[in-house]
């Protein structure tokens, strides 16, 4: 991989993408809106400022391969701004794929989301049920779907990326609890089958620079002509509850977590990694050592 075009460069994946392919030497050039690229090691080497859904019309130079990480921020179906969000996921990517295309077939990786699944008691493959019933899992598909009107013209592989986190994420579940845990709020368990009380939501977790290097590493066998899967699951094998990451992060800033019963859930969000062990090296950081590693770079986590 010699270059890439990360669009959503200023967001939380985006800029951690970008750190790392310029520390392997590879040129990036980046595409957000206006005043969010910042300068520092996360900074493309070409900056792009446009909106990827109305002003996207031709790369700004040749690329290798392409990144979608933008994403609109998330909204409930009865708000008129929910049509902001399927404008940035869904015709964003449609726009990002039309231009590939015309250039030649520059291959995608798109960042979907493991919440497009329906919460299950199992480990949940690439072919389990979705969900039609969030607006914010709904785009994502629509996203995903955009990718079939290329098939023999543009590689992609969408990335159901599950439970992201990491240094300077301000939103999510991560920073949520750490947030609760400063704060001395209760943090509510869901409980679990049949109503019994257990330590809430399990998901899988994935620390960003993980995400970022198996991202990379996907993007150089594109290249390369591999055949990859159409959608990938993209997580670490470890999956804590809510307990068991509340207690994780009180250990680190020094607190008592305190908790409350809530209300019955439909199932956890763990992923089946096994397309992926067989397709790219599998992240394996452990929640202790990622927690560390965030709190270490970013001790304010989930105070703002």
């Amino acid at each position: 991989m010699k270059s890439v075009l990360v669009v959503g460069a200023a967001g939380f994946l985006g800029r951690e993408l970008v750190r790392q392919c310029r520390e392997r030497g590879v040129r990036t050039v980046g595409i957000d809106r206006a005043g969010l690229m910042r300068d520092g090691p996360g900074a493309p080497d070409v900056r792009c400022e446009l909106d990827i859904a109305s002003e996207f019309r031709t790369l700004p130079e040749p690329v290798d391969v392409a990144v979608f990480a933008a994403q609109g921020a998330s909204q409930r179906a009865d708000m008129p701004e929910v049509s902001e969000l399927f404008r940035i996921n869904a015709g964003g990517v449609a726009r990002c794929l039309a231009v590939l295309a015309s250039a030649g077939g520059v291959p995608l990786l798109h960042c979907s989301t493991g919440s497009v699944y329906r919460p299950a008691w199992t480990p949940i493959d690439e072919s389990a049920e979705v969900r039609q019933d969030d607006a914010y899992a709904l785009s994502k598909l629509h996203a995903e779907s955009m990718s079939c009107m290329h098939i023999g013209r543009v590689r992609t592989v969408n990335l159901r990326i599950f439970g992201l986190y990491g240094p300077g994420q301000s939103q999510r579940m991560v920073p949520g609890i750490a947030g609760r845990v400063r704060r001395g709020e209760p943090i509510r368990l869901a409980q679990g089958r049949q109503g019994t009380v257990d330590g809430g939501l399990r998901i899988s977790l994935l620390h960003v620079e993980d995400a970022a290097a198996a991202m990379i590493e996907l993007g150089g066998r594109l290249i390369a002509g591999e055949t990859l899967p159409r959608t990938l699951n993209l997580a670490s094998d470890d999956a804590p509850d809510v307990r068991e990451m509340a207690a994780a992060m009180a250990a680190h800033l020094g607190k008592q977590p305190r908790f409350e019963d809530g209300p019955a859930r439909e199932g956890d969000l763990i992923a089946d990694t096994t397309l992926l062990a067989r397709t790219v090296r599998t992240p394996r950081r452990a929640l202790s050592e990622g927690l560390a590693q965030t709190f270490a770079a970013d001790p304010m986590l989930g105070a703002t």
